[in-house]
């Protein structure tokens, strides 16, 4: 009788156990669902709307305008940041930043001047 008692007794504890690690891993697996839906979220907008960029092309367009000469102004709300103030407004913004791009041709095609709109700063984390 004391043999199917801790026999019982160590069954229970070890799926006492089993159930504890794989709870653990549930919550990693809901974390990851709640990112891979935010990421998900962010491209749709992307696809459906080709003028809405992520930070990178926001700096990539940034580190471009000196050498093909056009001008990059980033709107975070009623008033645009220039120049040096570019970069520390941009490090400002999460890495998850939306922003709506509209750019400006001079008359002979080439682009003049390039806008930032700052649309979202929401989290994927």
């Amino acid at each position: 009788m004391e043999k199917v008692i801790a026999t019982i007794v160590i069954i229970v504890l070890t799926m006492g156990l089993i159930s504890y690690a794989i709870i653990g891993q549930m919550g990693g697996f809901r974390d990851t669902a709640d990112t891979v839906t935010n990421e998900s979220t962010r491209l749709d907008a992307m696809l459906n709307d080709s003028s809405i960029v992520p930070i990178s092309t926001v700096r990539g367009y940034m580190g471009r305008s000196v050498t093909n000469g056009f001008d990059v102004y980033v709107y975070d709300g009623a008033d645009a940041t220039v120049d040096a103030e570019i970069n520390d407004s941009i490090d400002e913004c999460g890495e998850n930043a939306m922003f709506n791009m509209e750019k400006i041709y001079d008359e002979y095609g080439k682009i003049e001047t390039i806008n930032f709109y700052l649309i979202s700063q929401a989290s994927a984390a």
